[in-house]
């Protein structure tokens, strides 16, 4: 068995813009790619692109809200466990009784989420309320919804041109959390902050 370390190159793109219409308001909007090129990893590479729209409002000096929204989608180019990793990690083959020699294996249908196809919808809000001077009350609310689009069908053609199941793995990973902070700060020294967070995942 030869160890594997997984390698990658990891390169970035992204633009923005920004639009600040009146006092109250700042408005922006960004596209953002991502690219990873996988060595002894089940893809050769991913690729995401993706775009995210925010505003702040500032009605008063008491008051901030913020929101924004964003969607990516993340593609690889070609899965292939067999060739990528398992022929690698056993250059010679398993040795042993035909019964167990695909113990050390697991199978080319399954599908790792963090190389996946992967699409990404996200949602955050927050507020900034200043109730009196030096108490800050923060609320906040955040929705992720991650589709992995597996084909989970059967007969489905794998990379070895071999009719079999379909694609194994996470297909759905579903969150939201709600939560408030609040800071009271008494001087330039000390400020003490509570909080509380509810989080719910559906996978």
């Amino acid at each position: 068995i030869s160890s594997l370390s997984m390698q990658y190159v990891k390169q970035n793109f992204s633009e923005g813009l920004n639009w600040r219409p009146t006092k109250e308001w700042n408005l922006g909007a960004e596209y953002g790619y991502e690219r990873y090129d996988w060595t002894q990893a089940d893809v050769n590479y991913t690729n995401e692109n993706g775009a995210k729209v925010y505003a702040d409002w500032k009605p008063a000096r008491a008051i901030t809200v913020r929101a924004s929204a964003s969607y990516s989608e993340r593609r690889y180019g070609n899965y292939d466990y067999t060739d990528y990793v398992a022929n690698l990690q056993f250059p010679q083959g398993i040795v042993g009784p035909p019964a167990s020699s695909n113990s050390y294996f697991y199978s080319t249908a399954y599908r790792q989420l963090f190389i996946d196809n992967r699409d990404r919808a996200k949602v955050n809000l927050a507020a900034d309320l200043v109730v009196t001077t030096g108490l800050l009350v923060t609320p906040t609310f955040k929705y992720q919804n991650d589709k992995y689009n597996l084909n989970n069908s059967y007969n489905v053609v794998n990379v070895n041109h071999n009719v079999g199941p379909g694609e194994e793995g996470l297909q759905e990973s579903r969150s939201w959390s709600a939560g408030i902070d609040a800071t009271y700060v008494i001087n330039r020294d000390i400020s003490f902050t509570v909080g509380y967070l509810y989080e719910s995942y559906y996978q």
